[in-house]
């Protein structure tokens, strides 16, 4: 059987948790049009008949604030890139290109 880790990347309120919640065919990550409505890497797996794919809905990626809630935000959503084999960055095409996407780039 074949499996590997998808983390679902990207700034904040731009779909990664509805798009988790789709593929997986069940509402496992809280969705809200409020952001930071995720604050810890949630786990959701796929079961097909000769693989397993792992996915990680991570918190919004966005620039860090003094506060230590969004401190601990990114620094959580970035731990979810150094032990996946696919990055899925999601993002929200009304809002491209933008700076803080260009910034991004070179991280996933």
């Amino acid at each position: 059987m074949k499996s590997g880790f998808v983390s679902i990347f990207g700034k904040p309120s731009v779909g990664k948790s509805s798009l988790m919640n789709t593929i997986l065919g069940t509402k496992l990550s809280i969705v809200s049009p409020k952001q930071q409505t995720t604050w810890y890497n949630i786990l959701g797996v796929l079961n097909k008949k000769d693989a397993q794919v792992c996915f990680v809905d991570t918190p919004g990626y966005h620039k860090v604030s003094k506060s230590k809630l969004n401190k601990y935000l990114v620094e959580t959503a970035l731990q979810s890139l150094e032990d996946v084999e696919v990055v899925y960055f999601v993002i929200d095409q009304s809002a491209y290109p933008d700076a803080e996407y260009e910034e991004m780039f070179p991280i996933v």
